[in-house]
């Protein structure tokens, strides 16, 4: 995985019949793609249907690994990155203030205060 790839979810989800919602955390990084797209721009988004389970993460990262937002570090990420890792050795930061951190620092954006 060349580019850092981050999974969000699709706004406006039913859960049974109950809806429609927004993943507030999901919003909230939707919200600083919003302010700085060139960060936007450098990586791949992907937003996901909210029903599980969700085959493109559990492709990358397993069927433990399914919560968004997360995103899943390229190859190029910083070895020193504080991410967790899965059995097949992808490296992934899955809260939304570490994911604001990491972007806003490698893609030269303002950090979370």
């Amino acid at each position: 995985m060349n580019k850092d790839t981050l999974f969000l979810l699709k706004a406006g989800f039913y859960d049974g019949d109950q809806g429609p919602y927004v993943c507030a955390a999901s919003t909230k990084v939707e919200g600083f793609l919003a302010l700085y797209p060139h960060v936007a721009m450098a990586i791949d988004v992907r937003r996901l249907p909210f029903r599980r389970p969700r085959a493109e993460l559990v492709a990358l990262l397993g069927d433990a690994y399914q919560d968004c937002p997360v995103l899943v570090l390229g190859d190029a990420a910083q070895p020193r990155v504080a991410a967790s890792a899965n059995g097949n050795g992808r490296r992934f930061i899955a809260e939304s203030n570490a994911i604001l951190s990491y972007l806003g620092t490698a893609y030269r954006a303002p950090v979370p205060h």
